[in-house]
């Protein structure tokens, strides 16, 4: 069974949030400029869009309807 479009969506953006966050942890163990390039070019893509990717299937997400009838507007009573 497949998972509805938002939970997919959601599924790929903690995969690209964590894929990032590692990567940015294992660029901290080795102190030479290739691991800052890793964290710049590697990791800050993957976490940002992960982050965006999120927020998108959040914004994105289509709304349940609620079933049954619709707001009621009582009348108002005008004293005077």
């Amino acid at each position: 069974m497949e998972a509805p479009g938002i939970e997919r969506r959601i599924k790929w953006a903690s995969s690209m949030v964590a894929a990032g966050l590692l990567i940015q942890l294992l660029s901290f163990l080795k102190l030479h400029p290739l691991a800052f390039v890793a964290f710049i070019a590697l990791g800050v893509p993957l976490t940002a869009g992960g982050a965006v990717l999120y927020l998108i299937s959040i914004v994105a997400a289509p709304h349940a309807s609620v079933p049954g009838p619709g707001p009621q507007i009582l009348p108002s009573k005008n004293v005077g």
